[in-house]
């Protein structure tokens, strides 16, 4: 059963992107098992760059540059320089890359013990997961 929230404004619908954004990113880390410090470092890049909004590129870019060193997953890195573009087109800033991968973060630690095989692709399908009704 799928439960959607009601109504659909852009702010509910960009929301939305962000948990499943988070989601992806933090179960792909936890499928390519990337180090815990690794999703902090991402963390951290969105400060390495002073503007507001174009630190989201930046942090795209800091996620390949970790892939290439073999530091971070390729999956892991593409999924996050999908969602700084997806957050930098929709002029969003770095609060809101802050928020998305503090929660991918999150959702990495909470996924410890977890079996996943594949890329989960919504929050709502990570519930059920963490409810056990549903393996990957």
């Amino acid at each position: 059963m799928s439960v959607k929230p009601a109504g659909g404004s852009q702010e509910q619908d960009l929301d939305k992107m962000v948990l499943d954004y988070a989601v992806k990113i933090g179960t792909t880390a936890r499928r390519e098992n990337v180090e815990k410090s690794q999703m902090e470092q991402l963390i951290s890049s969105l400060e390495a760059y002073p503007h507001h909004v174009l630190c989201l590129p930046v942090a795209a870019a800091y996620a390949r540059r970790q892939s290439t060193r073999g530091h971070l997953g390729r999956d892991t890195s593409r999924l996050v320089a999908e969602a700084m573009r997806e957050l930098y087109r929709l002029n969003q800033d770095r609060n809101r890359g802050r928020v998305l991968l503090g929660l991918a973060k999150w959702v990495y630690e909470a996924s410890d013990g977890l079996r996943i095989s594949q890329t989960v692709n919504s929050f709502e399908e990570f519930l059920q997961l963490l409810a056990g009704s549903g393996g990957r």
